[in-house]
């Protein structure tokens, strides 16, 4: 029999999207004086135009309001981690100058990791994230929940 498989075989080695936003998520409640978390979670599936293996949910929550949680953004990719697909948070979409789409939200793809961070960038810097974390910081200290 002839032997077609090649004699090796190379991953990539590529910073995956749900790595990145995992080390980002560790990093905002030593900013926001542990009131705010992020989250990276599977979920997603069966959201039109989002249709690849690996989805994920980032979530904003506070930790001192435990039935709370903020859907920034759904995002998803294949077996070789890009294109990576987003699909904001409609208001975050229209900041963004979307006015569109899937129910009102907007899907944008990073074809490479610097793409991403860069829309990275803009969506953590964003006004309507920057509301949605000043207000988990706002409610946890108006109702006594903040020691």
């Amino acid at each position: 029999m002839v032997g077609l498989w090649p004699s090796e075989f190379k991953g990539n080695d590529l910073v995956s999207v749900k790595d990145f936003l995992e080390g980002q998520a560790d990093e905002l409640p030593n900013i926001t004086g542990k009131m705010v978390y992020a989250k990276v979670e599977e979920g997603g599936q069966g959201i039109p135009f989002i249709n690849n293996e690996f989805v994920y949910r980032f979530e904003l929550g506070g930790y001192y309001l435990e039935n709370y949680r903020f859907r920034v953004f759904i995002f998803s990719h294949d077996i070789l981690l890009y294109p990576v697909k987003f699909l904001l948070d409609e208001e975050l979409s229209r900041e963004f100058g979307y006015n569109g789409g899937v129910v009102g939200s907007c899907i944008y793809t990073a074809k490479n990791y610097d793409e991403m961070v860069e829309l990275m960038g803009r969506i953590f810097k964003s006004r309507r994230v920057n509301l949605v974390v000043g207000s988990i910081m706002q409610m946890s200290r108006k109702y006594g929940m903040w020691e």
